[in-house]
């Protein structure tokens, strides 16, 4: 059985200095999740291409 995660930092400074992307893409793969799908993008955009998917 497939299992989808999804998971979102607010910028990419974020994603590199703090890992706080990988961290949160280790979590998901870590409870199970076959696929993941991830956005950089503040919340106040209401644009997620990879929640759209």
């Amino acid at each position: 059985m497939e299992s989808w995660g999804y998971t979102r930092v607010s910028s990419s400074e974020q994603q590199v200095d703090k890992g706080a992307l990988k961290k949160q893409i280790e979590r998901l793969r870590g409870a199970g999740c076959t696929r993941i799908y991830w956005d950089i993008q503040s919340r106040t955009t209401e644009t997620r291409d990879g929640l759209e998917r």
